[in-house]
């Protein structure tokens, strides 16, 4: 998913993203920086965590198919955990 589509996700808009070859899940936790979120200008760098369905939850109804993107959580950061990096 590529910062456009990621901002039609989660109605923001992010211009840039940190990436680091320390980070063991890159599809799953991703750091972004984010300029505006519904509507209000932001100059955050969040720490994203996606969840996307699996078997079990295409099975029991609550997703369509697997690999559908179903959720994310946000924190805001400062630096990058996995490699020191500074966020600025």
């Amino acid at each position: 998913m590529d910062l456009k589509e990621l901002g039609k996700e989660t109605d923001s808009e992010y211009d840039r993203e940190h990436t680091c070859d320390e980070n063991p899940f890159p599809n799953e936790y991703r750091f972004v920086h984010c300029v505006a979120c519904e509507d209000e200008a932001q100059d955050t760098w969040q720490f994203q965590k996606f969840n996307f369905a699996d078997a079990k939850e295409v099975e029991i109804g609550e997703s369509e198919y697997i690999r559908e993107f179903t959720y994310f959580s946000m924190v805001v950061v400062y630096y990058c955990p996995f490699c020191g990096d500074k966020l600025n």
